[in-house]
């Protein structure tokens, strides 16, 4: 069994890659390919699990009931290949706040899956974004799932960028699956048609691209400034309990702005962080062997969607 394994990563138009496997289902169940979704892990308690063995310790009691569990929805009869799907595995947006590392448990978390998938082929996935959009962008996201609101400097302040980032995760990953091939990719690639296709190819071990219905759904934009800004102004003035209600109103009731940019960076700050990113994909290219970084061209026709 061949397990693609896509691991995100946030706020990288992995929602919208996954959206477009989960909508061709059934046709890949035909051609051979079993498609496990971040909604189903989640509700069969897997991803929760991971959580719980490398935050707080191996047990190998939920260890071996987990993998039971994987391995059911895994085994799917006249399918030599499963895509897994979740962004989850590296840790979690909110992962950021406080800590001076990059997902910072992503080894450990790492570890578990790879245990947990020991006795199949696994190809690791995840695409990359530059720092100065990743970070505003994972902020919006962790403020999402926090029940109070706290600031950007707060969530980033701690962060050691020059001692640690992209670089450390696509090394983790590559001494964690070491026997494997890892692809990795720049975020904005993932809207070219072209590379999109290519990329589904290579999750499923055939060329399932030109049978699969196009997912042309607008992707998950990142929370907007206003947004961020009436946050700040109703955690002032509501308790926990309201201010749950108006985050979740602000998430199902607005429609964001993508002209409305959440820029945290000064244009200095700003060009270090990308100058970073850059470096951190020439050090992966040049120092780990079995860290393949695609190189497809970017969309032509039209801008990468803000997420």
């Amino acid at each position: 069994m061949n397990i693609s394994l896509h691991l995100g990563a946030h706020k990288t138009a992995s929602t919208y890659l996954q959206n477009q496997l989960q909508k061709n289902n059934e046709t890949l169940l035909k051609n051979g390919i079993n498609n496990l979704s971040p909604s189903m892990l989640r509700q069969n308690g897997i991803t929760k699990a991971v959580a719980k063995l490398s935050y707080h310790g191996f047990n190998q009691s939920l260890f071996d009931e987990t993998q039971s569990k994987l391995d059911k929805l895994i085994q799917i009869e006249n399918c030599d290949t499963t895509v897994i799907a979740e962004e989850n595995f590296i840790g979690t947006c909110g992962d950021f706040k406080g800590k001076d590392l990059f997902y910072f448990n992503a080894k450990a978390s790492l570890g578990i899956v790879s245990k947990l998938l020991q006795k199949y082929k696994v190809t690791p996935f995840f695409a990359l974004r530059s720092y100065e959009t990743f970070f505003p962008s994972s902020y919006g996201e962790a403020l999402r799932g926090c029940p109070t609101f706290y600031d950007f400097k707060t969530y980033y302040g701690n962060q050691n960028i020059l001692k640690n980032g992209w670089f450390d995760l696509a090394k983790n990953c590559s001494e964690i699956f070491s026997l494997s091939e890892v692809i990795v990719w720049d975020y904005k690639s993932t809207f070219n048609s072209e590379f999109r296709n290519s990329l589904l190819d290579l999750m499923g071990k055939k060329n399932i691209s030109k049978i699969l219905i196009p997912y042309e759904d607008e992707v998950n934009t990142a929370m907007p400034h206003k947004a961020i800004n009436l946050l700040e102004q109703a955690d002032l003035f509501l308790d926990e309990k309201e201010y749950y209600a108006f985050r979740k109103l602000l998430d199902n009731r607005m429609t964001w702005n993508a002209a409305d940019k959440f820029k945290p960076f000064n244009l200095t700050e700003a060009l270090f962080l990308k100058r970073k990113y850059q470096s951190d994909i020439q050090k992966i290219k040049n120092n780990l062997s079995n860290v393949s970084f695609l190189e497809l061209a970017e969309p032509r026709t039209f801008d990468s969607p803000q997420l």
